[in-house]
């Protein structure tokens, strides 16, 4: 009888911890998502969207650009998605400031933060 107790107590501890290991692992595979950004920007009043170019400026001065192409021939304002769509793109802590320029003037600019987070990943706020 203490044999069977025994071996049902030792089953019972292995399902427990391979139960906490999945656990583990699903956060893991959770704390690897990062945040993105999307920017989009069209000139009001134009009888076509033209494509548009945006500059990121990063924590570290680093500069990261994207164009973001016009839907339907013109139709819809076209966008990019940070730090997909981006060249050199980082995801940093800290501020990045964001212009966007179509036919060769600037239409808008803004910025957004990354905030690290207590459990090691990126979290976006607005700015």
């Amino acid at each position: 009888m203490k044999a069977h107790v025994l071996a049902a107590t030792f089953l019972s501890t292995c399902l427990f911890a391979s139960a906490v290991n999945a656990a583990e692992e699903k956060e893991a595979v959770l704390l690897s998502v990062h945040a993105a950004v999307s920017l989009s920007a069209s000139l009001k009043f134009a009888d076509r969207a033209p494509d548009v170019y945006f500059e990121v400026i990063q924590p570290n001065g680093s500069v990261s650009k994207a164009t973001a192409a016009a839907l339907n021939n013109g139709d819809r304002a076209g966008h990019v998605t940070y730090p997909t769509d981006f060249s050199n793109a980082g995801m940093h802590a800290g501020t990045y400031k964001w212009t966007a320029r179509a036919n060769g003037k600037q239409i808008a600019s803004g910025s957004f933060q990354y905030i690290a987070s207590k459990k090691g990943f990126q979290t976006y706020v607005p700015y």
